[in-house]
């Protein structure tokens, strides 16, 4: 069915229009049918009226004929009598019987007598009916009934005819019909006067309806209108005042409900109001809470970068430090091998000056003396190339628990970047930058760790070969003062140099061999020395790579900070902007008005 013909595309007055439309159609249609109904009763009443005189006139006639079945009467004779009888009944004033047969001709009317013994089959009324063969044809078929037709009345104008019912019956046994009428023009009458007292009752109830439609029309269409209008105002976001509200049908209910929907909206306007400044709220405490955690972050992560380059610039002064220790027991190893080689050059030109000792004794105790001097030189250089390296092994010491700081620094700032990463986390969409920089953060302490590692098992390397050179340096003083006592020895046996030749060229002998261990010593020391350098390069270059991972975390840190306050500057933009565009409640109340 196309929309146009669907109720609900009608609007409310429309539908009540129809409403009325159909209401007075069917009291017209009742009425009408009531007419109808009353004029057809009218002349039932009229015909049954009718038919029951016909039947007395009928029972009249059969008097006679059985009168002449019994032969009291001939036909003839009970005929007559029938029609005379017939001839002079009455009723209802001029109302009168009349008798035809089958032909049909006239065989007694009192009115007209000069139609009896006329044909009647062409007698017509003014509508063409040729009402005495219908007669006919009714006795035939039903041996009696009704005919109605147009006559003219008694008293009246002969040339005007009115409208008739006749009932009509049979007698078989003289083939006659016998028939009377009555005008039904009264009923005409009446029924016309009764259709004008009901179009009149029904005009009257057309104009109280119209009224009173007209009244209800207005008593439901205008507050719907306003109810409408209303519900419209809503829509646009604006405060209604509504009416109607103290009304007790369903349009006050309608108002009521409209009523609240319209405090309902203005709380949820006021709702959204104070939503949105607690969200403004929010977000300023979260930036201020952001602010605090990049502080907190940079004053204890910034700290700890400053300690950690302080860290690497010492580990790089240390680790230099070793290796000038380290050139300088390399240099001293140099002049005590020289030493030796000088002490053993010495006491080989002794021995081939055994034969010339006794001669040369003098010469013997000043190269004796000279050679004291040398060996307590030695001595001495050994001891302070000892000294050196308990220095360095302290040295390296230090340098471990500094990496134990570095990587006490490390894990701290690793367990900070996890930290960062959890809050970043927290932040949503706003701290992936901090998540981001935090993982940095992260990944550089692990580097950092990783380094104090290696560096570690290098001071690991360091201490242990500083451990050797301290041996070693033992061994040589020692060694040292064997040579000492030998010497000593060789001086209190220059004064026997004559008598002890043999004792003094063993002696040498034996201070040629320690002189030959001291050499090799200190070619060990030599060798310690060397690699004591190598390590101090690996400490330098460890203590580098840490200040360089320092600088990276430095701006690592520095460009975190640098989004977070980038970030809550976007989000204090992005604040302001809304603040200045404003804010349309008309929207959130269409919304709630769809949703509800």
């Amino acid at each position: 069915m196309p929309n146009i013909f669907r109720l609900s595309n009608i609007s409310v007055g429309k539908k009540l229009n129809i409403l009325i439309g159909c209401s007075i159609a069917a009291m017209i249609i009742i009425a009408a049918l009531l007419l109808i109904q009353n004029k057809n009763t009218m002349f039932a009443d009229r015909t049954a009226k009718t038919q029951s005189i016909v039947e007395l006139a009928h029972s009249s006639i059969n008097r006679y004929v059985q009168d002449a079945k019994s032969g009291k009467l001939t036909i003839d004779e009970a005929q007559n009598l029938a029609k005379t009888a017939i001839n002079i009944m009455r009723y209802d004033g001029d109302n009168y019987f009349w008798i035809n047969d089958m032909h049909p001709r006239m065989v007694m009317h009192p009115m007209k007598p000069a139609l009896i013994g006329k044909d009647l089959s062409e007698t017509k009324d003014p509508e063409g009916k040729k009402l005495f063969v219908e007669m006919v044809d009714i006795a035939k078929k039903s041996g009696e009934g009704v005919v109605d037709y147009q006559w003219a009345k008694p008293g009246e104008d002969a040339d005007k005819t009115f409208p008739k019912i006749s009932y009509v019956k049979l007698v078989p046994e003289w083939g006659w019909i016998v028939g009377s009428g009555i005008y039904v023009d009264d009923v005409n009458k009446a029924f016309l006067e009764d259709a004008i007292q009901a179009s009149v009752v029904i005009i009257s109830f057309i104009a109280v309806l119209l009224f009173g439609s007209i009244a209800v029309s207005r008593n439901i269409k205008l507050p719907l209108t306003r109810i409408a209008e209303n519900m419209g105002i809503l829509a646009q976001g604006q405060t209604i005042k509504v009416k109607d509200k103290e009304r007790s049908d369903e349009i006050g209910s309608m108002a009521k409900a409209l009523e609240n929907l319209n405090i309902k909206l203005s709380e949820a306007r006021a709702m959204e109001e104070k939503k949105k400044e607690l969200k403004k709220q929010a977000d300023i405490e979260k930036r201020q809470a952001t602010l605090a955690l990049a502080k907190r972050f940079d004053d204890q992560v910034g700290g700890m970068i400053g300690t950690l380059a302080s860290a690497s610039t010492e580990l790089q002064a240390t680790a230099q430090t070793m290796r000038n220790v380290a050139d300088d027991t390399a240099s001293s190893s140099k002049a005590v091998a020289s030493s030796s080689d000088q002490a053993n050059s010495n006491v080989n030109s002794v021995a081939s000056a055994i034969e010339e000792l006794s001669a040369s004794s003098a010469e013997i105790a000043s190269q004796i003396n000279n050679t004291r001097a040398r060996s307590n030189d030695t001595a001495e250089r050994a001891r302070h190339a000892n000294q050196t390296v308990q220095n360095l092994d302290v040295l390296a010491t230090q340098i471990g628990e500094i990496i134990w700081s570095i990587r006490d620094i490390a894990e701290q700032t690793n367990l900070l970047a996890l930290n960062a990463t959890i809050e970043a986390a927290r932040a949503g969409e706003a701290g992936k930058g901090f998540a981001v920089v935090a993982d940095e953060v992260k990944k550089l302490a692990t580097e950092t760790g990783k380094k104090t590692s290696e560096i570690e098992e290098q001071i690991s390397q360091i201490q242990g070969a500083t451990k050797l050179s301290v041996e070693a340096m033992q061994h040589i003083i020692n060694n040292i003062s064997e040579i000492d006592d030998a010497i000593t020895t060789v001086a209190a046996a220059a004064e026997e140099q004559n008598a002890a030749n043999m004792e003094i060229s063993r002696s040498v002998s034996d201070a040629s061999q320690s002189v030959n261990h001291v050499a090799e010593t200190i070619i060990n020391v030599e060798t310690g020395a060397r690699e004591t350098g190598h390590s101090a390069d690996g400490v330098l270059d460890a203590a580098s790579d840490l200040a360089s991972l320092s600088d990276r975390l430095k701006i690592s840190v520095e460009e975190f900070l640098h989004s977070i306050q980038h970030d809550n500057a976007e989000s204090e933009t992005v604040t302001a902007a809304e603040t200045t565009a404003g804010h349309h409640p008309e929207d959130d109340d269409q919304a709630l008005i769809a949703a509800e």
